[in-house]
């Protein structure tokens, strides 16, 4: 089985310009949303992170809950 392959080539243009620096270049009252952002991201993260292991402690617990069950019968 075999895929009709469209052979669409879009005009390569080279006249972009990309400008990538590490250093934020706005003002100070300007980057007081992206530090934000960035707190949030990371309290985000470890909330998610929080969850997760929670989750498997619960996993666990259950499992060896239900086998004890298993045992008794």
């Amino acid at each position: 089985m075999t895929y009709q392959q469209d052979s669409f080539q879009p005009a390569l243009r080279v006249n972009t310009i990309t400008f990538c620096s590490c250093v934020l270049c706005r003002t100070e009252l300007e980057q007081i949303p992206t530090k934000r952002e960035i707190v949030m991201m990371w309290a985000k993260d470890a909330a998610a992170g929080f969850g997760l292991v929670m989750f498997m402690a619960a996993s666990f617990l259950a499992a060896h809950g239900a086998q004890g069950i298993l045992h008794l019968l």
